[in-house]
Parts: structure tokens; C-alpha cells; sequence
């Protein structure tokens, strides 16, 4: 055997033993659920409580009985990033789970081969949130931006230890058995920088010091300690140093252990003994390394931001415009909005540029061309748009022809890969945006209009569920599994639809049950509000990947907010993509709120002949009248040809004094239950008031199309300006161009996003502003018509 071919060979051996440690990896990373004995401190010993550990989410979840997880919330939630599950060494049943933030559980199996399982599990969840956490620090710190921007510190309000967790600190059970314990990187806030000349500072950096906000001197009790007498009194260098001196010791520890043999049962215990204290070395070594890097990595981050970017003045913003290179975007910190001039220059020549030049001024690479980022105005809808032309988009049909461009997708994905970063082939696209399928979901403005007009909460209810079990119809065909282009942070859409030209709907016959009483409604009192419903949607973030979107009727005063996070994953034959997020609709007549979500849509026979389907459990609640729905959009069973089945109840608020309902009976508060197809014949049937039964057949039901302005006067970062080379390409059937003139767009994105992630610069979001729990649409002046 030649050495080229011994090498091959071990590489084959190398990546079969990695494979096979992923598989084992991802069959631990399982959904696990079962009963174990938690120690409680209400009496002082140990309960049983049903325990979930939830992969996705990294958590562990703890009810009082396995029913309860249907009907109520847990008890606890122990998050699980940054966590270490440490076995009781006097105890062989329990075992406790100690989350970053202080919190921890004390549980106990029924035997050491179920804790040992528990274990494996939990640490398998923990190591896998720890480390994604770790390699994308945006997303495990997304609430600590707030706090950064306005020059605060997010203080934990579980940051305290009990005396039994303090306890056990003291003892090393914080360290895992694995060696790989992790800090939090919320742990590292309470570190200040206090050497400013390693500061980013421009070429001059005596003018760039005067500008920075200087730190207050340390006093003598918070001076940093000087861990190496004789050496530098700068802190990196005493603490690289002092690095370098424990893993000396380190080292010469873990020698002098194995270098130490068993000749005697006498030296067993303390032969252990040294094996234990090896490894808590090795722990903690490990450990403080995971700090010292994280402290690195966000020292910029944990500054003020007047220290690390000098924002221009507002006086001089206009003069700083003219500076500004033509394809870079000025942010200013007290918005968080953003302005931009003209477009002469490529992306390529902003690299050649000096960073610091950049940063200092407080620009960077614009991800869209020529993008409008000063003014946060509306554009003007009713007077300039026009109503959309019916564009049917065409099924995909069979991909034999691209069989061979998706098997060589295949072969690179593994099962449960999330498909958020991989680009797809251009030729499953669907010719519109994620924005613009989100607006689709409003085709029947006259449902969503009926909504305010029911003359109770019941009736209310009902018709939301109405407008929402048809909305999907239009929005998603069930034939076209294809994909909306994904969206360029920064990358917005407008439409809207005239009240006007919508029937009303007590008219409308699939209404006809629900009684409504337009007079009923609290009237506003200015009458001269607009009578159009607006549609405006913003990327917030592209890793991930966040939409939000805002539709609003200020003459109904009804307003929908929502922020979704789409999250696909492959799975064999299948592509899920699930829609993660938080909505709320407002009816500010009525002081209501209505919560929900949206389904997770499936492309299934992505080989063949792919198509969609919706498959999920959906919870829609009214926390004001106390109603609720359970909407269930049922997948196609195995054997069953019976395909995008749909069933709801709708539910009336629970009587204090309600009995509890025996399992398989009916529920008292009962008030509708729906069944049929969501593209195709809803049967709905009242149980209160007489009780009444009618169907509504969506394919009846008239679209209304959305009046969108026209692209030429579109701004730059508008998704039909924005992709309309894409699109014109793929209508003309051009596919190599679509390519193309996707990856141009694509790679304005990273190089943007390459810099500002370096640089540690936020992106001016325009309509919507991130209140430490959801995106909140932050209604700017409507522009003004020229004409």
C-alpha cells in the first residue's frame, strides 16, 4: 500500500469515527420526558415531578403531574446553556443541575442506571446549547444589547445563590465530569476595561483619545491584583502570565498522577483521590480559559458605545453625508437609525478603505445599493399604488431535470441540519419575498374587518378564527413548494387595501351566522381617520433570520404586530420550516388582545414531486374575555390520502367554580368547533344560543388584491425593487442570470455583515425597535407627497 493511499484510508477512518460520534451525539439530543424525585424546600425533601427536557430549547422543564403540561405552565424552567450536571458522589440516585445564572435543580432517579441515563441526556442538550452559544455570542446576548445602548447592566434577579448551592460550589460540584464547564457570558458584563490605550482609535489617536468618555480611576479596594510581583501591572500581561503559570503547575500535576501506579488496596482511596483532583484542575483551567476568551471577544461590547465607535454630531450629520462614501450607511446611537447618500462605488472598493477610518466615523458597507436609511418616513400608499397584477405562480412539478443539482444538495446535509445558512438552487424559488407572502395572508380584508364588528367576545372570537383558518389558502398554495427569496437585512415592503372597494361584511353570506353590529362599536372619535388597511415589514436581523411586519386600520383602530423567526430543517424526504415568533392583534375599541402563532409548513417528496402541507398545534387566546381556541392542522397519516385536514374549538371562558371535566367527555364551555381542509370547505358548527351550523368554501371567497406602489417609485430597498432582476429573470425562464444576479445581492449582504459583526456595529432597523421581548413597530411620520 502506497503512502498516498494509507493516507486516504486514515482520513476515511477519522471522518467514519467523527460520523459516528455526530449520530450518537444527535440520538442524545432527543426529547426526554419521565418522572423524577426533585428535592423541594417547602417540606424539606424530596416530591415527585414530571420532568421534560426540551432539545430546541435547551431547557429543562419540571410539572407537578404529567397532565398538567397540557393545561398549565411549569413549574420551573432551568435553562441549560452554560449548565453542568454534577452526580452525587454520596448518593448513587441523585444528582443536580446547576444553570449559569445561580439556579439549580436537585433530583433523584430510581436507580444509578436511570440517573446515569438522565445524565448523559442532559449533558448531551447543555454541551450542544453551550457551544452554539459560544460560536454565535449575538444570539446568546441578544437581551444585553438593550441594556448596552442606553449605558445600563442588565442585573439578574436570580444572580443570588441559596446557602445549599453556595455550599456545594465550595465543594467543586460546579465542575462536570466531562471537563468542559462553561461560564455564562452574562458573568462577564461585571468586567470593565480599564487600559484605554488598547482601544480602537483612528489615525490620530490623541484626538480619538479626547473624544472617548473617560473611566472613572479605581479605587484602591477595586484595584486589579497583581497575581505576579515584578512583572507588568498591566492586567492582560499579569494575566497571561498567570495562565501560563497554572498550566505549568497543571501539567506537572497530571504527570506526577499518571505517572503514579496501584500496589497496594491501601493507596486506592487516595489513588482516586488524585484522579479527582486532576480532573477538577483540569475543569477549572478549562473554565477560567473559557472566560479569559469570552472577556476578549466582548470587551468592545461591554463598554460604552460613545468609547468604541465616534458617532457624528447632530449639527454636523449633513456635512458628514458629504464624506460618506456612497455605499455606506451612518448610524446614530440614539435611534438606532441610520442615513445613507448616493451609489457610485462597489462593495469591493469599501475593503480598501481603513477600517478604523470607518468605524470612527460611524459607517459601514451598506448590504443593499443605493439604500435610503435617512428618512424613517411611511411612503405615501393610497395616493400612488395601484392595484397588484394577478401573477399565478407556476407548480414546480417534477425536478427531474434538476435531480442531479438536489442529490448533490443532499449528499452535503445531515438530518436535522438547519438549513438557515445553505443556499439553495435558484430553480425552487418562488417569485416574491418572505415580506411580501407574509401581506398575501390578508387577501379577505373584509374577515379581518369583521373581527371588530362582532357584538360580543364570542362573536369576536369566532370571526377571528374565521378569518384565520382562510387566510392560509391564499398566502400558501398547497401545489407550489416553493421558496420566497430570503429577505436582505434591512429589506422592506408596503402595501395596503382601500376599505373602500371592501364589501361589508354582514353581507357576505359565509358571515351570515355571526351576528354583527357595526353600531355596537365605540366610535373614535376622529372621524377623519384613514379608511385603508397598511401593511409594513422590515428584516430585523439576518442571523437569524427575524421578519416582522405591522398591519394596521386606524378608522377600526385595529393593529397586528408580529416578529417571526423562520426556522427550516431537513429531514429526509422532507423540508420543515417552523414559525417561530410572537403575534398579537389589537382592538383598541374594545381593549382586546388576540395571541397567536403560525403553523409549520411542510415541502414534502422533495425528490420528486414536491408539495406543502401544514402541520402543528396553534393556541389562539383573548386574555382580556378569557376565550380561546385550539386550532390542530393535521399532516397526511401514513395511510390516509386524507391531506391538509384542519379542526378547531373555540372555548368560552372557565367558570370559577367549574367542575373538572372527565377525560373524553366534552367540555362545558364549548362554544364552536370547526373541521375541513384549509384550502378547500370549512364546516363550522355553533353549540351556544340555538346552535347553529354553515360552511365556507375558500375557494369561493374573493381575493382582494393589494394596491402596491409601482417599482419605479420604490425606494432602494424595497423587495420588488430589490429583487426585480431576480424575478424578471426567472419569469423569462433564465436561471443562470437569477444566479447571478441573487449572488450579487447575496454577497453585499456578507461583506455588510462581515463588517459590522467585526466592528461590533448594530444595524439601524427603520420601522420596528427591539424592546427587550419583541419588536415593536415604531409608527413614523407618513412621507409627504411631493405632488
Amino acid at each position: 500500500m502506497v503512502d498516498r493511499d494509507e493516507e486516504q484510508l486514515k482520513r476515511l477512518i477519522k471522518r467514519a469515527k467523527e460520523l459516528r460520534i455526530e449520530e450518537e451525539k444527535s440520538l442524545l439530543r432527543k426529547r426526554l420526558e419521565g418522572q423524577l424525585l426533585k428535592f423541594t424546600n417547602v417540606v424539606k425533601g424530596y416530591q415527585y415531578r414530571w420532568c421534560v427536557v426540551d432539545p430546541d430549547a435547551g431547557t429543562v422543564e419540571y410539572y407537578e403531574k404529567e397532565d398538567h403540561k397540557r393545561s398549565s405552565k411549569p413549574r420551573g424552567v432551568l435553562n441549560l446553556t452554560y449548565a453542568s450536571v454534577c452526580p452525587s458522589d454520596e448518593d448513587s440516585q441523585a444528582f443536580v443541575i446547576n444553570a449559569a445564572n445561580g439556579d439549580f435543580l436537585k433530583l433523584k432517579a430510581a436507580d444509578a442506571k436511570e440517573r446515569q441515563f438522565w445524565v448523559n441526556r442532559i449533558r448531551a442538550v447543555a454541551e450542544y446549547h453551550s457551544e452554539k452559544a459560544e460560536n454565535n455570542p449575538t444570539i446568546a446576548t441578544i437581551l444585553d444589547s438593550n441594556s448596552l445602548d442606553s449605558g445600563t447592566t442588565n442585573q439578574n434577579p436570580s444572580n443570588s445563590l441559596s446557602p445549599s448551592a453556595s455550599q456545594s460550589s465550595a465543594h467543586g460540584t460546579h465542575f462536570s465530569a466531562t471537563g468542559s464547564t462553561k461560564v455564562s457570558p452574562n458573568a462577564v458584563q461585571s468586567v470593565r476595561p480599564t487600559d484605554q490605550t488598547t482601544s480602537s482609535a483612528g489615525p490620530t489617536s490623541q484626538t480619538a483619545v479626547g473624544q472617548l468618555v473617560d473611566y472613572a480611576s479605581p479605587s484602591d479596594s477595586d484595584a486589579f491584583p497583581i497575581f505576579c510581583p515584578g512583572g507588568s501591572s498591566d492586567p492582560r500581561a499579569q494575566l497571561r502570565e498567570l495562565f501560563r503559570q497554572l498550566e505549568v503547575e497543571t501539567h506537572a500535576l497530571d504527570k506526577a498522577v499518571d505517572s503514579a501506579t496501584v500496589r497496594s488496596p491501601e493507596l486506592t482511596a487516595v489513588y482516586k483521590t488524585l484522579l479527582l483532583s486532576k480532573a477538577t484542575s483540569q475543569a477549572t483551567l478549562s473554565c477560567l480559559k473559557r472566560c479569559l476568551e469570552l472577556i476578549k471577544r466582548r470587551e468592545v461590547c461591554n463598554s460604552e458605545p460613545s468609547t468604541r465607535i465616534f458617532w457624528p454630531n447632530a449639527d454636523g450629520a449633513n456635512e458628514s453625508k458629504s464624506e460618506v462614501d456612497s455605499t455606506t450607511l451612518c448610524v446614530s446611537p440614539g435611534s438606532g437609525r441610520g442615513s445613507c447618500t448616493g451609489d457610485e462605488q462597489s462593495v469591493g472598493s469599501q475593503e480598501s478603505r481603513g477600517s478604523d477610518q470607518w468605524v470612527d466615523s460611524g459607517v459601514f458597507p451598506s448590504p443593499i445599493l443605493n439604500m435610503d436609511s435617512e428618512a424613517v418616513s411611511l411612503p405615501v400608499l393610497p395616493g400612488d399604488a395601484q392595484p397588484d397584477d394577478p401573477f399565478e405562480e407556476t407548480e414546480l412539478g417534477s425536478i427531474e431535470q434538476q435531480k442531479h443539482v438536489v442529490l448533490h444538495l443532499l449528499s452535503q446535509l445531515k438530518l436535522g441540519m438547519d438549513l438557515t445558512k445553505i443556499v439553495l438552487p435558484t430553480f425552487i424559488l418562488e417569485k416574491r419575498s418572505i415580506l411580501e407572502m407574509f401581506a398575501d395572508y390578508l387577501a379577505h380584508p373584509d374577515l379581518f374587518v369583521n373581527i371588530n364588528r362582532g357584538e360580543d367576545p364570542e362573536a369576536r372570537m369566532i370571526a377571528f378564527v374565521q378569518w384565520y383558518l382562510t387566510a392560509f389558502h391564499a398566502g400558501r398554495k398547497d401545489k407550489i413548494a416553493k421558496k420566497p427569496y430570503n429577505p436582505i437585512i434591512g429589506e422592506s415592503f408596503h402595501c395596503c387595501w382601500p376599505i373602500s372597494s371592501v364589501e361589508s361584511p354582514n353581507s357576505s353570506p359565509p358571515l351570515a351566522s355571526i351576528s354583527t353590529s357595526h353600531s355596537d362599536a365605540p366610535s373614535t372619535e376622529n372621524t377623519n381617520l384613514p379608511n385603508v388597511i397598511t401593511y409594513c415589514a422590515e428584516q430585523v436581523s439576518h442571523h437569524p433570520p427575524v421578519t416582522a411586519f405591522h398591519i394596521e386600520l386606524p378608522s377600526e383602530q385595529m393593529e397586528l404586530n408580529c416578529f417571526v423567526h423562520a426556522k427550516s430543517k431537513f429531514q429526509g424526504m422532507s423540508v420543515s420550516v417552523t414559525m417561530l415568533g410572537k403575534t398579537v392583534l389589537r382592538l383598541g375599541h374594545r381593549n382586546e388582545e388576540y395571541h397567536f402563532a403560525f403553523p409549520t409548513a411542510y415541502a414534502r417528496s422533495i425528490l420528486t414531486v414536491p408539495w406543502v402541507e401544514l402541520g402543528d398545534r396553534v393556541t389562539i387566546t383573548c386574555p382580556q374575555t378569557g376565550y380561546s381556541a385550539c386550532v390542530i392542522f393535521h399532516t397526511k397519516p401514513i395511510r390516509s390520502n386524507k391531506l391538509h385536514r384542519v379542526s378547531a374549538e373555540i372555548y368560552a371562558p372557565q367558570a370559577a367554580d367549574a367542575s373538572a371535566i372527565d377525560r373524553g367527555a366534552s367540555p362545558t364551555n364549548l362554544v364552536v368547533r370547526v373541521s375541513g381542509e384549509w384550502n378547500s370547505i370549512l364546516e363550522f358548527e355553533k353549540y351556544t344560543k340555538g346552535g347553529k351550523k354553515w360552511s365556507i368554501d375558500v375557494n369561493t371567497l374573493k381575493i382582494m388584491r393589494k394596491h402596491v406602489r409601482p417599482i419605479d417609485k420604490q425606494r432602494p430597498e424595497e423587495s420588488r425593487r430589490l429583487w426585480q432582476h431576480v424575478t424578471n429573470a426567472l419569469r423569462s425562464g433564465n436561471l443562470q442570470l437569477a444566479t447571478e444576479k441573487k449572488r450579487e445581492l447575496e454577497e453585499r449582504q456578507r461583506v455588510s455583515e462581515k463588517f459590522r459583526a467585526r466592528h461590533r456595529i448594530p444595524f439601524p432597523v427603520k420601522y420596528f425597535q427591539w424592546d427587550g421581548t419583541s419588536w415593536i413597530f415604531r409608527r413614523p411620520d407618513v412621507a409627504v407627497d411631493p405632488s
